[in-house]
This record gives C-alpha cells, sequence and structure tokens, in this order.
C-alpha cells in the first residue's frame, strides 16, 4: 500500500510539475538550447517529487520515526572507497565509449577534452548534480527499493525499481524529446530506450547499494556522474547527439552490457526479507 501510494503521489506531482514547461515563442524542432533551458527549469522541481511523495507517506504512516528513518540515510559515511570510485568511473566508460562508437560508426564530429580540463568540470559537475539527485534518491533508493525488497528478491527489486523510476521520467523525457524530434514515432522509441538504460542502471544502483551499508552517498555520485558527464559528451560533439536515436541505443545498450556484467561477477545476497551486505 505504501508503494502504491508514493509511486501515485510522485507521479502526479511529476504531471504537476510540467504544468511550468514553456518553449519560447517560435521555437522550432532541434533548438538544443531552448529545450535545455525549459528541461532544467522544469527540472528544478520535478526531480523533488519523488522525495515530497516519500515524506508525505511515512509521515502520514509512521509519523517522525518514519522521516528520521529516510533521512538518517544521508550520514551513512562509512564506505568502502572502492565504491565511490565505481559510483563515478562507471558511467564515464560507458558513456565516453558509447559517443565514440557513434562518432566512429556514423561519421559525426567529436572531441576529447584535455583530461584535466575535463577531470576538474567533471567532479564539480558530479557533485552539484549529486546533491539535486537527492530529491529522486530519497525517494526511490531509501523509501521504494528497501520495500522492493522486503518482498522480492534483490534482483526483481531492482528491476521493478528501476521500471517504475523509468515510466516516473516519461512526462518529462517525452515532452523534451518531442520538441526537439517533432516525431511520435521517435520519442516513443526513445522513451523505451531510455527505459533499458534506467533498468540497466537500477540493477548497477542496487548493487552498490547492498554492499554499502544501504549508504545513499554512493547512489548519488553515480547519478551525479551519469548525468554530469553526459552534459560533458554532448558539449564535445555535435547537437546529433541530443536526437540521434542511434546514440542512445549505443548508450542503453552498453549499460545493459555492464548490468550483465555486475550480475556475473557479484551477486548481492538477499534471503527472507533481509539485505546482507559486505563490511
Amino acid at each position: 500500500m505504501q508503494i502504491a501510494a508514493f509511486y501515485a503521489l510522485s507521479f502526479v506531482f511529476a504531471c504537476l510539475a510540467m504544468l511550468l514547461w514553456q518553449l519560447p515563442e517560435g521555437f522550432r524542432p532541434g533548438d538544443v538550447e531552448a529545450m535545455s533551458a525549459a528541461y532544467q527549469r522544469v527540472g528544478l522541481v520535478y526531480g523533488f517529487t519523488p522525495t515530497l511523495a516519500a515524506l508525505i507517506v511515512v509521515f502520514t504512516s509512521e509519523r517522525g520515526r518514519g522521516v528520521r528513518d529516510v533521512l538518517g540515510r544521508l550520514f551513512v559515511f562509512r564506505i568502502p572507497l572502492v565504491w565511490i570510485v565505481v559510483a563515478l568511473v562507471l558511467p564515464v566508460l560507458s558513456q565516453w565509449l558509447g559517443v565514440y562508437l557513434w562518432a566512429e560508426a556514423f561519421g559525426e564530429p567529436l572531441r576529447f577534452p584535455a583530461f584535466s580540463q575535463w577531470l576538474k568540470s567533471f567532479l564539480a559537475l558530479a557533485l552539484i548534480n549529486g546533491l539535486f539527485s537527492i530529491g529522486e534518491e530519497l525517494g526511490w533508493r531509501v523509501f521504494m527499493l528497501p520495500r522492493m525488497l522486503s518482498r522480492h528478491g534483490w534482483l526483481a527489486a531492482a528491476l521493478l525499481t528501476g521500471l517504475l523510476w523509468s515510466v516516473w521520467h516519461f512526462p518529462l523525457q517525452g515532452v523534451s524529446y518531442f520538441a526537439l524530434t517533432d516525431s511520435l514515432s521517435q520519442t516513443a522509441l526513445a522513451l523505451l530506450l531510455v527505459t533499458f538504460q534506467g533498468v540497466a542502471l537500477s540493477v548497477i544502483i542496487t548493487a552498490i547499494f547492498l554492499r554499502t551499508r544501504q549508504s545513499l552517498i554512493p547512489t548519488l555520485l553515480l547519478h551525479g556522474a551519469v548525468n554530469a558527464n553526459m552534459g560533458l559528451v554532448y558539449r564535445n560533439a555535435s547537437d546529433r547527439a541530443f536526437t540521434d536515436i542511434r546514440l542512445l541505443a549505443i548508450n542503453a545498450s552498453l549499460f545493459v552490457l555492464v548490468a550483465l556484467l555486475i550480475l556475473l561477477l557479484s551477486r548481492p545476497a538477499h534471503r527472507d526479507g533481509q539485505v546482507e551486505h559486505e563490511e
């Protein structure tokens, strides 16, 4: 019941946030700069709707104790350094490999920035984006994921959470992609690919979550790294990187491969509703 109430509220609040969507007069499909500005304006509100929904649900059902449990996950700091590195490096390798394969295969322009310049920008943006992703992750990973784990094995919990997480993005991502392409078929295909990528990311995040005492910090860093590095990738490629469905397909495929590799190499244990993790 809590999960259903949380998801319904998250989706309703997300749809309400879309009332802030506004493109400038005279907007034409393909105007990346105008679309990005509209996306960021809405995203500042949209991204905090899962946390708002989670806090409402736990407060009405568990009062102050539930709110403390949700917010307390932010303060689990004893984390092996290796998982911090994994959270930051995995999306970087996948995204740069994806855009490189896309550029080579289809003759698209791409330049690689100087490493020191990229690293400075990446770390700053990953931290900023990670802080903003608190709005999502307190809902998806602190509220929903543990409740899914109490009912399902870890992989099923990761897949279900990833699917619901991806669908929650549909209003904003669908409107944005349609604004760029003016094509319903391309928008539908993009949302399908985004779903595959979101589910794969959920598997990766869950595997890390279970090995870090369910700390939210590696999740925030991974989420921040995905968003930060993708922005840097787009900055060094042509505007076609925003609209070419082939790049989205390549990136989604690579994240699925990473998730499958994690499944082969590392299996978090979950029995009888209790999560076992490595100390």
